[in-house]
């Protein structure tokens, strides 16, 4: 008799034990999404260590409720409270998330580092890499993150921060620091004058116009805003000057106009660091006035208010897809209407080339009133001017160039984009950035 209750309790520990190894087979069973191909690799050690834990486990929890009803001297709330204890600690293992990149933190997640690595190297920092696996991916860990940031939203006083990134309670105002506290780009001057001259040679050799649109950022332009902190330079207005100075008059800095138009409408939402739809049309038609180009007018849209989507999660950024009336944004409860901008003649807009992945597009305009052909290169900032650049210019080729880094391990701007800009032939080619990534200029070459 005893013999066969024995024999019970361990054939039932076994089948939880196997439901248990299933549940945690993303501990053992690793599985990495390559370029290529998707690889799976079975953690032998892990598996070991994981079925004599969870058959200890079972086996000592069918133990104590077999002798359930007879244990004396002991609470059996003691015993259901543990029981449900351990298993709660199972929970954060029964599913392991296994995306690279979390959208709801923006960041790439921590990758699993065995402990016997290739060529049976081991891997002494196996319990840091481990935890911080294990931190990032565990079951439940995204509403619980979701959680904790409406909890730091809704018990702050005035100012939320969090990974540079501001929050004003009081105003609405968003600001990221970093963006506007940047180091003063005097000192290289010299070196990014020689990168444009160079840029500009090129450009005057095979007949094309240069221009370059330096954005400012949304701390210049509400430098009221940003309390407690308080703007340090403007590097615009230095590089600005001193290209159309020493090169060429082909800067075009919209900080005076964006201005100005602030006092009647937002240019930029209080939740975006990026210049809104009405930014980008400030700029673009400042751009077409400024360099003698026909402008667009504002009986060539249907213009409305409009609240921004909400894309992700409190204080954290993620880059949307564009396809117009998208921002990259912050997610903080905000109903305040912005102005969008629909072309009425929009149906007649040709994309001809599209590569959702890279943000490149290629456009006709039949209708524009500049017949030229544009190139244009630029970070995030471009995508509201390029909004409106592609109504007012009858060929737009836009290549997106994120944090607007060139030179690279292996490849230049010249590796990169001259060969396509000869094959394209436009009549202009346009840099557009933003005001604090203006000392990227000079790294457009390998030297």
């Amino acid at each position: 008799m005893r013999f066969n209750f024995i024999k019970k309790r361990v054939l039932i520990s076994i089948a939880l034990t196997a439901a248990g190894l299933a549940l945690s087979h993303r501990y053992w069973l690793i599985i990495r999404h390559l370029p290529d191909k998707t690889s799976v690799r079975f953690e032998f050690l892990i598996f070991i260590i994981l079925l004599v834990l969870i058959y200890l486990f079972v086996y000592k929890l069918t133990d104590y409720m077999a002798n359930f009803k007879t244990i004396k001297g002991k609470s059996r709330i003691d015993i259901i409270f543990l029981s449900i204890f351990f298993v709660f600690l199972f929970i954060p293992m029964s599913h392991i998330n296994q995306d690279k990149v979390s959208q709801q933190e923006n960041r790439t997640l921590a990758e699993w580092k065995p402990f016997i690595q290739q060529k049976g190297v081991v891997n002494y920092n196996f319990g840091n890499d481990f935890n911080a696996y294990f931190s990032d991916r565990f079951a439940l860990r995204k509403p619980m993150v979701t959680l904790y940031k409406k909890l730091k939203m809704s018990l702050s006083y005035k100012f939320i921060e969090e990974n540079g990134i501001y929050y004003n309670k009081r105003t609405g105002w968003a600001y990221m620091q970093t963006w506007f506290n940047v180091p003063d780009i005097t000192s290289t001057m010299p070196d990014i004058t020689e990168s444009i001259q160079k840029l500009y040679d090129f450009c005057h050799k095979n007949g094309i116009k240069l221009y370059i649109v330096v954005a400012p950022v949304k701390e210049e332009v509400y430098t009221g805003e940003i309390e407690p902190f308080i703007l340090r330079q403007n590097n615009g207005k230095i590089f600005t000057e001193g290209i159309n100075k020493n090169v060429a008059d082909i800067v075009y800095f919209p900080l005076d106009e964006l201005k100005e138009a602030s006092k009647n409408d937002f240019t930029y939402p209080k939740s975006d660091p990026h210049w809104g739809e009405y930014g980008g049309y400030i700029a673009a038609n400042g751009f077409l006035k400024h360099f003698g180009f026909k402008t667009l007018s504002n009986n060539d849209f249907e213009i409305k208010d409009q609240v921004l989507p909400v894309i992700t999660d409190y204080l954290e950024i993620i880059t949307p897809d564009f396809s117009g009336h998208y921002y990259r944004s912050f997610k903080i409860e905000n109903k305040q209407p912005y102005k969008v901008f629909i072309h009425k003649n929009e149906k007649k807009l040709i994309t001809s080339y599209i590569d959702n992945k890279l943000l490149y597009k290629n456009t006709h305009f039949p209708l524009a009133k500049n017949p030229q052909k544009v190139y244009l290169i630029g970070t995030s900032f471009s995508e509201n001017f390029w909004y409106f650049l592609r109504f007012a210019f009858k060929d737009v080729i836009k290549r997106r160039n994120n944090n607007f880094v060139f030179a690279g391990k292996t490849i230049d701007f010249k590796e990169r984009y001259y060969d396509e800009i000869l094959k394209e032939k436009p009549d202009i080619l346009i840099l557009c950035t933003e005001s604090n990534y203006l000392d990227r200029y000079n790294s457009m070459w390998n030297k």
